[in-house]
């Protein structure tokens, strides 16, 4: 399962801006902005945070909706039968 984690590139499945948690904080990563960190960002072992609050960006970041799951977690789950 591991192999087939790391043959697939994980940065094609993140919108071009995500968020992390880097030393205890959400960080945004912005393609735009900054696309060696955005591509550094995609290949750590973190969930990637994809959506908060049903997609209100603007509605105080209360709760994340959606996630890339972070690797190690994914290679983890047993494989579909």
């Amino acid at each position: 399962m591991a192999d087939g984690v790391e043959a697939v590139p994980r940065h094609l499945f993140l919108p071009s801006v995500y968020w992390e948690f880097a030393s205890g904080d959400v960080v945004a990563r912005d393609r735009g902005a900054d696309p060696d960190g955005w591509l550094a960002g995609a290949y750590r072992d973190t969930p990637a945070i994809t959506q908060w609050d049903d997609g209100d960006q603007d509605g105080g970041r209360q709760d994340f909706t959606s996630i890339l799951s972070m690797p190690t977690m994914v290679a983890l789950m047993p494989p579909a039968q």
